[in-house]
């Protein structure tokens, strides 16, 4: 006879797989150049340019060294601005330029998933709740050196 193992709530996560090209403002970069800048790289990709070449010679973002892709994104990781578009254009569609954070960004959605993400959330859980007991642990001990620390002298 095996054991039963107790059936736990699975969570889902619908998430995108993105590309992403940015460019950022500065000092020596002004906002207006940079937005120039973004309209002429989404030309040369209305163009047929390659998504991947030019987020690797032209992105400011981390995801510049792989071609611009962010992987699988769920939408609530996205400024809200980027995440309509996702949610509202057909895949493959390179937005407008969209001005987030200081920099013009380019985003592109190549696909669509939905994730079994139970077990990052029961690791987070475990992390989290492992992390409390130490931190009550730490607490307890702080509190008794204190206490070990303290003179009080009574006068009478």
């Amino acid at each position: 006879v095996g054991s039963r193992q107790p059936k736990t709530q699975q969570h889902f996560q619908t998430q995108f797989h993105l590309l992403e090209i940015g460019i950022g403002t500065s000092i020596i970069t002004t906002k207006a150049k940079a937005e120039t800048l973004i309209y002429t790289i989404r030309k040369s990709l209305e163009q047929g340019q390659s998504f991947k070449a030019l987020a690797q010679a032209n992105s400011q973002l981390p995801s510049a060294q792989s071609g611009g892709d962010m992987g699988w994104i769920a939408l609530e990781q996205l400024p809200s601005s980027l995440a309509k578009f996702v949610k509202t254009h057909p895949f493959k569609t390179v937005s407008p330029p969209i001005f987030i954070n200081d920099k013009w960004v380019l985003i592109q959605a190549l696909g669509k998933r939905t994730q079994n993400i139970t077990h990052q959330l029961n690791r987070i859980n475990a992390r989290n709740i492992l992390f409390q007991q130490k931190a009550e642990s730490a607490v307890e001990t702080w509190q008794q050196k204190i206490r070990g620390e303290s003179y009080i002298k009574i006068l009478q």
